[in-house]
């Protein structure tokens, strides 16, 4: 899809709502907000339905007991949140026993009177340069590796951590200069010390689909230590990986099971690991007289975590064909266009397949003729899992043509405890077989989301570009639409998190008039603005907006918005997608973590929630929708991460054990 002026409209008209319709709010300066209809006897009457079998009811059937998750630390943080206090923050497992108690230390010293219960959080008066470590009372059921310490610096910000940058070098193309900027960013252990580090993607500024004429610098990765800032090493994709937001998605994730991440990346001639190798023929320049680059050979490589040395490559699949551009450039949806656009169309994620270990699933093309990869990696090489491809059989795979978005989602909907590819407006099983199209065809942005605790199974919120079918809500295992808005225009935007207590459920919303409705599917009027991203960053278990100048809450019962935290002398990314670099639970307790570049582009700011929260959850990163979610934040036009089951208030006041915590019933 080309960029629209009506998108850059959308996202200016948004940016301005929030400035205009945001309330002023005194409890800004507090560390933890509860918005003031919690609680209340409306708010009670509206969530205390009763539950028609389990609450909350099953949204999906992995057996934790087998998921080859990653080996997590203690993923232990440390920041300073004033000018006299810092925050400790650390995460809470399901291995750990519900009665699971802490201590922290400073410097070695411990600082809490009794045993920490309840919360995965503290605050403490800030005395400079310090390390702080938290110690569990009891055993847990699953070893625990590392991440227990984090050393703030004398000189430590408010608010965020720093992560200086050090850019790969800038060039010159036959019709410009460019230098190299920090773009979309994920995250894995690299090097096994139960710390989650960074992978920048590093993007020049003449990045361009092959719709727009002209060549491009090569696409750069850098493993970074957030705790230290320490590059680990870099890779350049080469000449023959045209740069564009659609060409590079990357997937980091533990796949041999050994304790460090990997990446998986599309390669070709001239790549360069992190060791200095080059891969394939360093001479060969597939890149033709307009900038594009068509019929370079096509890999995907795993690269070691550690070092960036390429471990294994395999070809991709489906490959273009020689006779492309002689007969089968309608295969791929450029009727007529010969640029090799459409082609060059790629989403990435991993998935339990099988239930039990993870794999690369690693996608090329949606606007007409669709092909998806699995990769299994053992330690030693990549192999081929299966690869779905609608061209293989149009009689019986015709119907899944034309169906992929720019983003993509993995979940076991179908109840087997094995993960199914949501590629837009259809689903892969687990075995790489059909399960179903619905035919509306192509859109932009794909939620996988639980509706309200009540809802068995999950649901797919997606927006339409065909101007017909408007915005869509089904059932992710049939297809069956359950709710759809039907619209004339193209909707490019569509959104759903639980971002308001007072009313039920998640609430689901898109761009061009079709407004907001809960999960009950109630009307609400119209949306608030964001249409983007929305993180878990207070305290309460609601969503709340990522905006360019910090986080917005909003009460969709008086439209009012309000400001959580300020972001100063940040940017957002990927132009009128305005996005951050990622979205994650990367450190400390359940809550999200945003990850921006700061102005000049000399650093990454890793901004924290609010110190306090009643709550302790287990980490969103032992979900595999979750996980998965955040491995391909990265796909196309970046999609914020969202959980595999209900998360909201909703639970409150049913008197339930929920995720390592129990919530009490309401008083009458």
């Amino acid at each position: 899809m080309k960029m629209r002026i009506g998108l850059v409209v959308m996202v200016a008209v948004s940016a301005f709502a929030l400035a205009a319709h945001s309330a002023t709010d005194p409890r800004l300066a507090k560390p933890f907000i509860e918005h003031d209809h919690f609680g209340t006897p409306d708010w009670k009457s509206t969530h205390r339905n009763k539950p028609d079998g389990p609450f909350p009811a099953p949204a999906t059937a992995y057996d934790h007991r087998k998921l080859r998750l990653e080996k997590f630390g203690r993923g232990v943080v440390a920041w300073r949140d004033s000018t006299n206090t810092v925050c400790v923050g650390w995460r809470y497992f399901s291995y750990d026993p519900t009665n699971q108690t802490f201590d922290v230390f400073r410097d070695g010293k411990k600082v809490n009177s009794k045993p920490i219960a309840d919360v995965t959080q503290i605050r403490l008066p800030y005395k400079g340069k310090a390390t702080y470590s938290v110690k569990a009372h009891l055993p847990t059921t699953r070893a625990i590796h590392g991440g227990d310490k984090w050393t703030v610096p004398a000189d430590a910000p408010i608010g965020y951590i720093r992560i200086p940058l050090s850019a790969p070098p800038g060039g010159e193309t036959p019709s410009e200069k460019y230098h190299m900027v920090p773009n979309d960013c994920s995250m894995g252990d690299l090097d096994g010390d139960g710390e989650m580090e960074i992978v920048i993607k590093w993007s020049p500024t003449n990045a361009r689909d092959n719709s727009h004429p002209g060549h491009t610098g090569p696409t750069w990765f850098e493993g970074v230590k957030v705790s230290t800032g320490k590059s680990l090493w870099k890779i350049n994709l080469g000449p023959n990986c045209r740069s564009g937001e659609h060409y590079n998605p990357f997937v980091v994730y533990d796949f041999d099971g050994d304790g460090c991440a990997e990446m998986i990346v599309r390669t070709s001639d001239g790549t360069v690991d992190g060791t200095g190798r080059i891969l394939g023929d360093p001479e060969k320049k597939w890149v033709e007289g307009h900038g594009a680059v068509v019929f370079a050979p096509q890999w995907y490589t795993v690269f070691d975590g550690k070092t960036g040395r390429a471990i294994d490559s395999i070809t991709m699949k489906p490959d273009l064909g020689r006779d492309w551009r002689a007969c089968r450039a309608w295969y791929w949806g450029d009727h007529g266009n010969l640029d090799g656009n459409r082609p060059f169309r790629f989403v990435a994620s991993f998935g339990f397949l099988d239930g039990e270990r993870p794999s690369a699933v690693m996608g090329r093309g949606y606007y007409s003729r669709t092909g998806v990869m699995a990769l299994d990696f053992d330690g030693k090489s990549l192999k081929e899992k299966w690869t779905f491809d609608t061209l293989d059989d149009m009689e019986k795979w015709g119907r899944y043509c034309h169906q992929g978005f720019h983003s993509i989602r993995m979940g076991d909907v179908d109840f087997d405890g094995k993960d199914e590819v949501i590629y837009g407006q259809m689903v892969l099983d687990d075995d790489g077989t059909g399960l179903h199209s619905t035919g509306m065809g192509h859109g932009d942005a794909l939620n996988l989301i639980q509706r309200t605790p009540y809802t068995r199974g999950l649901q797919v919120w997606t927006c339409q570009e065909n101007s017909v079918d408007g915005a869509v809500l089904r059932d992710a295992w049939t297809g069956k639409v359950i709710h759809q808005i039907k619209s004339n225009k193209d909707v490019p935007r569509a959104v759903a998190f639980d971002i308001d207590g007072c009313t039920p459920g998640v609430e689901m919303w898109s761009a061009k008039g079709i407004g907001m409705y809960d999960g009950e599917l109630n009307f609400l009027g119209w949306p608030p603005a964001g249409l983007a991203f929305w993180a878990y960053f207070s305290g309460d278990m609601t969503a709340s907006c990522v905006a360019g100048n910090g986080m917005w809450s909003m009460c969709s019962r008086t439209h009012k918005q309000w400001q959580l935290a300020k972001f100063d002398n940040v940017h957002l990314i990927n132009g009128s997608k305005c996005v951050p670099c990622l979205q994650a639970d990367i450190l400390g307790d359940w809550r999200e973590e945003i990850v921006l570049p700061a102005r000049g582009d000399k650093e990454l700011r890793l901004f924290l929630s609010p110190c306090d929260t009643p709550y302790r959850f287990w980490t969103m990163l032992e979900d595999p929708p979750y996980r998965e979610s955040v491995a391909a934040q990265n796909a196309g036009y970046n999609q914020p991460p969202q959980p595999g089951f209900y998360f909201g208030p909703d639970l409150l006041g049913h008197g339930i054990w929920w995720r390592g915590m129990y919530l009490p019933k309401w008083s009458k």
